[in-house]
């Protein structure tokens, strides 16, 4: 599956969630909604299925 490249400015400008928040939920001061999971998963070409498991296999690692 291909995953689209692209920056923390660029991708909550095309989502519409806010940089600020944006820049939290991916350094884990604070949990994604399931709203933005499916927005972003779109915008990076990917599926909530596969940023889940990738993120449980980093745990394990």
């Amino acid at each position: 599956m291909a995953r689209r490249q692209i920056s923390v400015d660029a991708l909550s400008e095309e989502s519409g969630v806010p940089i600020s928040t944006l820049r939290r939920s991916v350094k884990g001061y604070r949990p994604f909604t399931i709203q933005e999971l499916f927005v972003i998963t779109r915008l990076l070409d990917t599926t909530v299925v596969e940023i889940i498991q990738r993120a449980e296999d980093q745990l394990a690692a």
